[in-house]
């Protein structure tokens, strides 16, 4: 568990002899308190990654409208409602 966060579904797998070091979270929360510019660094990777999954969701969806869609442009059934930023 990484800051809270469970990642049992990532693993790797080694293709030739490797040695592994272990962090333990009490250790690593103390290095990103002793060192804050790698905090944000931390940070600024996981919006990076979180805009990224959003940009291919959206991808994927637009795709799938293209795809049923009869004509080169689609509709988005969305009401203005659901337009709306909270």
């Amino acid at each position: 568990m990484l800051l809270g966060a469970r990642n049992e579904n990532l693993f790797g797998e080694a293709m030739q002899k490797t040695e592994v070091c272990l962090l333990k979270q009490e250790d690593f929360q103390k290095i990103l308190l002793q060192y804050p510019q790698l905090s944000l660094k931390l940070l600024e990777i996981s919006a990076q990654k979180m805009m990224e999954k959003v940009e291919n969701r959206l991808m994927t969806y637009l795709l799938d409208l293209y795809k049923t869609s009869e004509s080169r442009q689609v509709e988005i059934p969305m009401k203005m409602k659901e337009q709306e930023v909270k």
